[in-house]
């Protein structure tokens, strides 16, 4: 009597050539797809105004936070009792500071 030797719910066989070609040509289409994706995905090129935008922080940024000059020059208006306050700029700032609340 001979023993049955077939394996239940298997329906075929592939030789190991054909798994390793069948591998081989996945990691194929898996290393293209990656390059499609990566090529634009790992792109940034800024535009004119963010370069500008970028330009103007750096200058912004190397400014002194106290204008020396200017504090100097209002003292020396102060200490020689020439310095005058504009009343209606001051009221004007107040007021817009107010609204923008």
């Amino acid at each position: 009597m001979m023993k049955d030797t077939t394996i239940k719910g298997v329906s075929e066989f592939r030789s190991t050539g054909e798994i390793k070609a069948g591998k081989v040509e996945q990691l194929k289409q898996q290393e293209e797809a990656s390059k499609r994706t990566s090529r634009y995905a790992d792109r940034f090129t800024p535009s004119q105004m963010a370069e500008e935008l970028g330009k103007a922080r750096q200058i912004f940024n190397a400014l002194p936070e106290i204008r020396a000059d200017k504090v100097e020059q209002i003292k020396a208006q102060i200490n020689s009792g020439t310095y005058q306050v504009n009343a209606e700029s001051v009221a004007e700032t107040v007021i817009k500071a107010f609204i923008s609340r």
